[in-house]
């Protein structure tokens, strides 16, 4: 998905697991509910019909991307080591900070 947006590609993705910390919904990509097809196949569709989203959206991915160094990547996977040390699981709290809009079928 990194490698994608990367290339400047507006990325589709389900709406969990790590693209969540990446993706925009909007801007950097769309994203979709897992488990309904149809929202995927309207991500797609959206993308194709509107040239001018997806320029924004490719030129938002790689301006993103050039924010995000290895250093930083390490930085945040070291500090929610240590909120889950002290603090138990943050997978709930991640979860919730990260309410987009999904996308559905027109």
């Amino acid at each position: 998905m990194l490698e994608a947006m990367a290339s400047g590609l507006p990325v589709i993705a389900p709406a969990e697991g790590g693209q969540i910390d990446h993706i925009i919904h909007g801007k950097t990509g769309l994203l979709f509910d897992s488990d309904d097809v149809e929202a995927l196949v309207a991500a797609v569709r959206y993308l194709l019909k509107h040239d001018e989203v997806r320029e924004q959206m490719e030129y938002a991915s790689l301006k993103h991307l050039s924010n995000i160094t290895w250093s930083n990547i390490f930085e945040k996977l070291m500090v929610d080591y240590e909120q889950t040390i002290q603090n138990g699981p943050i997978i709930h709290q991640r979860e919730q900070s990260h309410q987009h809009p999904i996308i559905k079928p027109e």
